[in-house]
């Protein structure tokens, strides 16, 4: 069963979104909703009302590609208060602990510990549902959620200055990953406790916040970012355009045969292609020959299969 994500062309694209700290994800983003003129966007990872930096925002049909956003690395500069600890682990919660702040060789000996595969519980106050409700929810209600550690991956975990209390940092890190934690579970290592104080989102992937704009400066036009080369770089995968005559039987949701694209080039799998998921083939990006998204399918031993059609009529 084929999927439909009609919007206009001019509403479908990619923004890279520079959010400032003291508003949250979803209030950066009614700025761009509003000015798209749709309600058709959303961001592809949170960022907590008190942090910054890069959103990676997709609008219209382009909505459809952000689990490929979601699962990407993405890196971080940090500060960390020592000494005391809060219940949201971050500056907008209550102060729960207070203990000493560590020597610098004992804070340097534990951040080395913490690269590479990690199990890691996510803070109490976390969108992870527990029972039905948000651990956040329920935090808020006074109770005590139970969360499980999760394994998370910390590529690089780079000390860049210590002033006691405060510890600036950069972490690269894997999907899932909270900061939070990291800040609260290096402390017990020190003996000592901690919160983010400041967090700011430097990269996503392929995507910098350099490159970013702020809501009030975005300017559709300028800033919403398509097309095929945006996508090829979002998605390392194959890539196929499919032929005027057989465009709409693509997006009748028909059977895919190899005669409904043109040759070319990149039929073949790419050194960068993404792993194929358990049950599934690999992902294939499907472009008209105006370059407009058109589909995503995936290619299996022997035969093509949907994941979603752009433009199919309802």
């Amino acid at each position: 069963m084929t999927m439909s994500c009609r919007n206009p062309p001019s509403q479908d694209g990619l923004l890279l979104l520079d959010k400032p700290p003291g508003i949250t994800s979803f209030t950066a983003l009614g700025a761009i909703k509003k000015k798209l003129g749709t309600k058709k966007a959303g961001h592809t990872g949170t960022l907590d009302k008190f942090a910054s930096g890069l959103l990676v925002v997709l609008t219209g049909r382009y909505t459809r590609l952000a689990p490929f956003i979601t699962d990407m690395d993405k890196t971080y500069e940090c500060v960390f208060e020592f000494g005391i600890q809060t219940t949201t682990l971050d500056p907008e919660g209550e102060v729960i602990c207070a203990r000493p702040a560590p020597e610098k060789k004992v804070l340097l000996a534990a951040a080395s510990r913490f690269t590479g595969p990690l199990m890691q519980r996510p803070p109490d106050f976390s969108a992870i549902h527990v029972n039905g409700k948000r651990a956040s929810q329920r935090a808020r209600a006074g109770e005590k959620p139970v969360l499980k550690e999760r394994p998370v991956t910390i590529y690089s975990f780079d000390v860049q200055e210590y002033s006691p209390p405060f510890l600036s940092c950069r972490v690269s890190c894997g999907k899932g990953t909270y900061i939070r934690s990291l800040a609260r579970d290096l402390a017990e290592a020190c003996g000592s406790c901690a919160y983010v104080k400041e967090l700011k989102r430097m990269e996503v992937g392929p995507f910098f916040l350099k490159d970013a704009v702020s809501p009030e400066d975005f300017i559709p036009e300028k800033n919403l970012l398509a097309g095929r080369a945006v996508l090829e770089k979002l998605i390392p995968c194959p890539s196929l355009v499919v032929k005027e005559s057989c465009l709409a039987s693509l997006m009748a949701g028909k059977p895919l045969r190899d005669d409904f694209f043109h040759e070319t080039s990149e039929r073949g799998e790419p050194a960068e292609a993404p792993p194929q998921e358990e049950g599934r083939g690999r992902p294939c990006l499907v472009f008209t020959e105006s370059g407009d998204l058109a589909a995503l399918i995936e290619r299996r031993a022997s035969f093509y299969a949907y994941r979603f059609v752009c433009g199919q009529p309802e």
